[in-house]
């Protein structure tokens, strides 16, 4: 009974939605930004597939590289890739934990990779009332001070746990604009911001039981594309 509640099937509702707006394809460079162990870049018949996250484990990296797919262990803000050698890059439920401004500059590095046409979609933008900085460590002083109120509370599984930093950041629609939508180039990238439903309604349902173990800021999901225009 505890698989119903398994992060998993939450997981492929971000994986499908990505998938569905990146359409990535044969001639395409794909770029799984903080992909850890729950990617699709192994499936893909992309020319060229890279996963990117801060340490992958030994056997992770191992499973990956045999199926072709590139690793980068590194910060997402500073890929060690050239300008305009990506066409398609995701990030599922991970940009709400880059720290400090780390979101602002992974959101400038994004458009310095991505070749006219290229699209970013994050999936989900975690958007809510009042913008936060949730944590389960006591000892977190804040990412944003002065800016972002605070909330601790240590047995909430929106931080992620100490793979995810014990951090989640919430924006709200100032917060959005501030660090995000104004960090991105519209003389040469288009933003748009998708609700995903499922049957004409919000997904995840969160009346289901596999979905009992889930922040309820997690519905309705929303994902952010960003394509490169020229």
């Amino acid at each position: 009974m505890e698989r119903w509640g398994h992060p998993e099937y939450k997981k492929g509702l971000e994986l499908y939605a990505s998938f569905t707006l990146l359409a990535p394809g044969p001639h395409h460079v794909y770029l799984d930004v903080a992909a850890g162990g729950e990617t699709y870049a192994s499936t893909l018949e992309c020319r060229s597939r890279i996963a990117q996250d801060l340490r992958f484990d030994r056997v992770l990296r191992s499973t990956l590289e045999a199926r072709g797919v590139r690793t980068l262990e590194c910060d997402a803000a500073s890929l060690p890739l050239m300008e305009e050698s990506v066409d398609r890059i995701s990030v599922h439920h991970a940009i709400e934990h880059f720290q400090g401004d780390s979101d602002i500059r992974f959101v400038r590095e994004a458009q310095r990779v991505l070749r006219p046409g290229g699209v970013l979609a994050v999936v989900p933008l975690l958007v809510t009332n009042e913008y936060l900085e949730v944590t389960s460590d006591r000892w977190f002083v804040g990412s944003d001070p002065g800016e972002a109120g605070r909330l601790f509370d240590p047995s909430a599984t929106l931080p992620g746990g100490p793979g995810s930093g014990d951090f989640a950041r919430l924006y709200d629609a100032a917060a959005l604009e501030r660090r995000i939508l104004r960090s991105i180039d519209r003389d040469r990238f288009t933003v748009t911001l998708h609700d995903i439903l499922l049957d004409g309604r919000p997904v995840p349902d969160m009346s289901l039981p596999v979905h009992r173990a889930v922040a309820a800021v997690n519905c309705p999901y929303r994902a952010l594309l960003v394509r490169r225009v020229r």
